[in-house]
């Protein structure tokens, strides 16, 4: 028998879809940091080449940041075997999205944080997937998809 700290659905929101997430946001961030950056504003950059010196070394610090956000994620849900680390894992991770999503806010203002016609694609992706993962953990926490603690798979 295998034993997780979470039950099946939390443990494939946040175990896998919010890690892959994380990495491809990632992969964004190091690939193309010009294009990351210019993606998270909210109004157009004229010349997206030009801020790239300004740009490469903040998206690459935001991808190792990531990355071991989705390393400590995995490890927690998939290793971890303590209710206990697993539910202040969760709560921690919640705080620091609504720190995230506050910080999104002060970046682009009011007007246009509160006006969703005008949000990039990006935009959308942040409220969209920082809401959902965290509306996963807080029903992870309350105990909505069961019980945080071991639950025990058959292995084959």
């Amino acid at each position: 028998m295998t034993n997780y700290c979470l039950p099946v659905v939390p443990r494939i929101i946040l175990g896998i879809l919010d890690p892959l997430a994380i990495v491809l946001t990632s992969v964004a961030a190091i690939s193309d940091s010009a294009g990351f950056y210019v993606s998270q504003v909210p109004k157009p950059v004229d010349h997206p080449g030009e801020i790239e010196v300004y740009t490469r070394v903040i998206s690459l610090n935001i991808a190792a940041f990531l990355l071991s956000i989705a390393a400590t994620q995995v490890i927690g849900v998939w290793v971890n075997k303590s209710a206990s680390v697993i539910k202040w894992l969760l709560i921690s991770y919640l705080l620091a999205d609504i720190l995230f999503l506050y910080s999104a806010y002060e970046a682009v203002g009011k007007d246009y944080f509160w006006n969703p016609s005008q949000w990039t694609s990006s935009m959308w992706g942040l409220i969209f997937t920082e809401n959902f993962f965290n509306i996963t953990r807080i029903l992870s926490v309350l105990g909505v998809f069961g019980p945080l603690g071991s639950t025990k798979l058959k292995d084959s």
